[in-house]
C-alpha cells in the first residue's frame, strides 16, 4: 500500500525541505537512529512470546526498540572498526549480487547469516550471543536501504552531491531516512505509517537476505531518478519507498528471530 502525501504550498515545501537537511542523519548510519527504531518497533510487535523472552535475557531489555543503534556506535572504535564494511555491499548495475557477495565475506549479505549463525549457537557465550543479536538487527534493517547495495563508483551515494534550497547535502542521507525526519511527523505518527504497510506481511516471509539485497538494487532506478534542485514529488516517493522497506525489514526481522526462538 503506498501511502498519499499532500503537496505543500510553495512556501511551506521550502520550509520542509530546509528542515529536512538540518536533521538528517550521518550518511554513514544505514536508517539512521530514527529508521532503525520504526523498522525495530514493527518486529517487536511481532516477536512470539519465546524469543521476546530470549530478547531480555540476552540485553536485559523487554523490547526490540533501540538495539540496532549498538551496531553503528561501536564501528568507531578501534577494536571495531573491521565492522564498517558490513552494514553494506557495493554491486555493480550488472553483476550478479550472489557472485560478489560469495567474492568476499566483508558485506551485510555475510554478516546477516554469520551472526544468525552465531545466534543461534547456545554452545556461545551469552556476551557473544548479545553482540550476534544486536548485530542481526541492525544489520537486516540496513540491507532493506536502497544504497546499502549501491555502486562502488559513488560510494553507495555519498558521493552524489545535492544541493537543496541552498544547502549540500547528498544522496545517500537524503535515502537514510532524511526525508522522513522532514515531514514534520513525531516518532508515534511515523510508527503508523511504516505499519499500515504489514498487512502485506505474508508475501515478505519467504525471501532471504540475497533476496532483501536484490530488492534493494531493484531500487535504484527509482533512488537515481531525481533532478535538480531535488522536487517534492521526488521526496514524496522516497518517503513511500522508505516506509514499506522499514516495513519489510521489521516483518524479517521478526521472523528470523522467531525461527529461531519460537517453540509453539
Amino acid at each position: 500500500m503506498a501511502l498519499k502525501f499532500a503537496s505543500p504550498t510553495t512556501g511551506c515545501a521550502l520550509i520542509a525541505v530546509a528542515t529536512i537537511f538540518t536533521i538528517l542523519p550521518s550518511a554513514a548510519n544505514g536508517f539512521g537512529v530514527l529508521g532503525h527504531r520504526l523498522a525495530e518497533r514493527v518486529a517487536d510487535s511481532l516477536l512470539c512470546q519465546d524469543a521476546a523472552a530470549v530478547v531480555e535475557q540476552l540485553t536485559g531489555s523487554a523490547s526490540l526498540v533501540g538495539l540496532g543503534a549498538w551496531a553503528d556506535r561501536v564501528r568507531y572504535r578501534p577494536a571495531w572498526e573491521h565492522t564498517a564494511p558490513w552494514h553494506y555491499i557495493n554491486v555493480a548495475d550488472d553483476d550478479s549480487i550472489a557472485a560478489v557477495s560469495r567474492a568476499t565475506s566483508d558485506h551485510v549479505v555475510w554478516a546477516i547469516e554469520q551472526f544468525v549463525d552465531e545466534l543461534s549457537a547456545t554452545d556461545n557465550t551469552v556476551e557473544q550471543r548479545t553482540d550476534a543479536l544486536r548485530f542481526v538487527v541492525h544489520f537486516i534493517i540496513d540491507v532493506h536501504q536502497p544504497l546499502h547495495v549501491g555502486r562502488a563508483s559513488d560510494r553507495g551515494g555519498n558521493g552524489v552531491e545535492l544541493i537543496v534550497d541552498g544547502r549540500t547535502t547528498n544522496l545517500h542521507r537524503l535515502w537514510d531516512t532524511g526525508a522522513l525526519a522532514g515531514t514534520g511527523r513525531g516518532e508515534a505518527q511515523l510508527s503508523a505509517a511504516v505499519a499500515a504497510h504489514v498487512p502485506s506481511q505474508d508475501e515478505w516471509l519467504s525471501t532471504a537476505p540475497l533476496a532483501w539485497a536484490e530488492e534493494s538494487r531493484a531500487l535504484r532506478e527509482r533512488v537515481y531518478a531525481f533532478e535538480r534542485p531535488i522536487s517534492q514529488e521526488y521526496l514524496r516517493d522516497v518517503r513511500a519507498v522508505v516506509e514499506r522497506r522499514l516495513a519489510q525489514a521489521g516483518v524479517r526481522l521478526a521472523a528470523t528471530l522467531n525461527r529461531m526462538f519460537c517453540t509453539g
